[in-house]
């Protein structure tokens, strides 16, 4: 019984090493429009500050 008990203990250890290592690629893959940029949208860096800019008007872009 102790050995299962040291046995789930150690397994959950190594899942949440998992976790906190690959924790990039988890987000990327769970929010993946969060990191996607729509080139054709965006276009050069003026029309790119626009769209941000409409998308956030209260936000500060260079304190």
């Amino acid at each position: 019984m102790v050995w299962l008990i040291a046995g789930l203990f150690i397994s959950l250890q190594e899942i949440s090493g998992a976790i906190l290592v690959f924790h990039d690629e988890i987000q990327q893959n769970e929010h993946e429009a969060l990191w996607h940029i729509n080139i054709d949208r965006a276009g050069n860096i003026d029309n790119a500050y626009n769209l941000i800019h409409c998308q956030f008007p209260n936000a500060e872009f260079f304190p």
